[in-house]
């Protein structure tokens, strides 16, 4: 993660289910963010295990439609996807839609369906949990404070995508998604960028400060 942390101590394997503080003792961030972890863990197993993958029906949402207009649509609501709520307010102009494939607010350049070859396309949800700092969100930054970041947020992104198929629709239960959608090819090259150390220690000089 690009945020300012100690370590991350969370770890489902353990089976703890919650974190003590105890008097007289030093709080470190590490702590704090096992317990989110510890709570958001249990949450995403317990939707997924009573629910599974669907939208609950007094709210359900993210429905594809067409529109002459307006190409693919999606209904309002919320769709659970591996204990993930994936939620889509209703626009300001058309309570009965959501977004556009085209107009997606977590997919800001989708492939364009007129390139697209002609045949059978599987619409599908792609979600997963992101970090957001004070540098993509600035409202996260505390105006009492005149302006410093102080934490950061998780947030479930969710894209509308389709995957053309090399079989029928009728054989729509074959389907291995996982196999049929290529790993990324996209890799990351980071390195620390260290000062001249301060005589005598290994330690940075005190007012190096957070270098990202």
């Amino acid at each position: 993660m690009k945020g300012d942390f100690t370590r991350f101590t969370f770890r489902p394997e353990k089976q703890y289910t919650s974190v003590r503080l105890q008097q007289g003792r030093v709080q470190l961030d590490a702590d704090w963010n096992e317990q989110v972890d510890i709570h958001a863990y249990q949450m995403r197993v317990m939707q997924s295990s009573l629910f599974g993958d669907g939208a609950p029906r007094a709210s359900a949402g993210f429905k594809v439609g067409f529109d002459t207009s307006r190409g693919l649509t999606l209904s309002p609501g919320r769709y659970i996807v591996g204990g993930l709520v994936c939620e889509l307010p209703a626009s300001a102009s058309d309570a009965s839609v959501g977004a556009t494939y085209k107009d997606q607010p977590f997919f800001p350049s989708p492939p364009l369906l007129s390139g697209m070859a002609a045949g059978n396309y599987l619409a599908y949800l792609d979600v997963w949990t992101r970090h957001v700092t004070a540098l993509e969100d600035p409202l996260l930054r505390e105006v009492a404070l005149s302006g410093p970041d102080t934490t950061t947020r998780t947030q479930t992104v969710w894209q509308l995508r389709l995957l053309k198929l090399d079989t029928a629709l009728g054989a729509l239960d074959t389907i291995d998604l996982g196999a049929k959608i290529p790993a990324s090819s996209i890799k990351m090259a980071a390195r620390a960028l260290a000062l001249a150390p301060t005589a005598g220690s290994s330690l940075q000089p005190p007012g190096s400060g957070y270098l990202r």
